[in-house]
C-alpha cells in the first residue's frame, strides 16, 4: 500500500516538472522621445557692404540742420562718393586736398561728393557739433558734411575706421570701396582708386578695381 501511494506521489511530481514554465512580462518601457538639441542662438555677423551691393537708403542733417535723403544726392548724378570722415582723423586730413581736387575736376560731369561724420566722440551732442563746424571753418572744408549720430549709417555700411570710401553709380549700386590710394599719407601715391572708379564709371565702364583696404 505505501509503494502505491509513494509511486503516485513520484508521478504527481514528475508531471508537474513537465508543465511548461509560464513566460515572464519582459515588456521594455517605451522609449523616450528623442529631443533635438538645442542649437545656441548664432550671433550676427556684421555688415560690410560690398562692391555690387546697393546703397542702404538713409536720411542724415548736414551741420546746418537740413535734412539730406541718399536717393537725392544721386539725382541727376552720374556718381556719389560718400567718404566716412572724422574732423580729428590724422589720415582725413591729409586727404582732404585730394577731395579738393577731385570735386574740382568732376563737379562738372555728374559726380557729387560727401563726407559723413560718424565718430561718436565728435557728433554725440551739440559740443562735438560745435568743434566739428569750428574744425570745418578753420580748414576751409568746402564737401557737405553728413551728421550720422549713432554710427547708424556706418554700421549700415559696415565702415568701421576712417576714412572709408564708397563709390556709387547712377542706380545706387557701389562700384568702390576702401581706400583713396595706394599711400594715404599721399607720399608714393601709384594707384587712385578713386580717381579711377570715377574716369571709369563716368566713361560708361567697370571699376578694374573694385575694393582696397580702408587705411584709417
Amino acid at each position: 500500500m505505501l509503494r502505491s501511494i509513494f509511486f503516485l506521489f513520484v508521478c504527481a511530481v514528475a508531471c508537474v516538472a513537465q508543465e511548461p514554465a509560464k513566460p515572464v512580462d519582459v515588456t521594455q518601457p517605451a522609449a523616450k522621445p528623442v529631443v533635438d538639441a538645442v542649437k545656441p542662438a548664432e550671433e550676427a555677423k556684421p555688415v560690410k557692404l560690398a562692391a555690387g551691393d546697393a546703397m542702404p537708403e538713409f536720411t542724415l542733417k548736414d551741420l546746418a540742420g537740413t535734412a539730406r535723403v541718399a536717393k537725392d544726392l544721386l539725382k541727376d548724378k552720374k556718381v556719389l562718393v560718400i567718404d566716412f570722415w572724422s574732423a580729428s582723423c590724422p589720415t582725413c586730413k591729409m586727404n582732404e586736398v585730394r577731395f579738393t581736387n577731385y570735386e574740382k575736376a568732376w563737379a562738372d560731369k555728374g559726380v557729387v561728393f560727401i563726407h559723413i561724420a560718424s565718430n561718436r566722440g565728435e557728433v554725440g551732442d551739440e559740443k562735438g557739433l560745435e568743434r566739428v563746424r569750428a574744425a570745418v571753418t578753420a580748414e576751409g572744408i568746402k564737401l557737405p558734411i553728413l551728421v550720422d549720430t549713432g554710427n547708424v549709417v556706418a554700421d549700415q555700411f559696415g565702415a568701421a575706421v576712417t576714412p572709408t570710401t564708397y563709390v556709387i553709380d547712377a542706380t545706387g549700386k557701389i562700384r568702390y570701396c576702401g581706400a583713396l590710394t595706394d599711400d594715404s599719407r599721399n607720399r608714393k601715391v601709384t594707384v587712385d582708386y578713386i580717381g579711377d572708379a570715377i574716369s571709369a564709371l563716368v566713361a560708361g565702364k567697370d571699376p578694374e578695381i573694385t575694393s582696397s583696404r580702408p587705411e584709417g
